[in-house]
């Protein structure tokens, strides 16, 4: 569910995302388990000319602290 309306709010609030290719992933690892920290995998295609530029992020939110990180990818999970 956390991950269908994260993915609506990005359609939402970024039209440049080309809707049918985004894909939401919340990652779950052992060693973020004992952790409040929030992970997400997020990739798509952003709108473009000649051709789509395609994304990959992974967003950590800390819950804890406020802390946020999004770091920037060459390529999707398990590629």
């Amino acid at each position: 569910a956390l991950e269908q309306t994260l993915r609506q709010v990005i359609i939402d609030f970024e039209p440049r995302i080309l809707r049918q290719s985004l894909r939401v992933h919340a990652a779950f690892t052992e060693e973020r388990m004992s952790h409040n920290a929030l992970t997400f995998e997020i990739n798509g295609e952003l709108w473009g000319q000649p051709m789509p530029l395609q994304l990959y992020w992974k967003t950590e939110i800390d819950l804890e602290s406020g802390q946020v990180k999004v770091e920037e990818s060459n390529r999707p999970r398990g590629a």
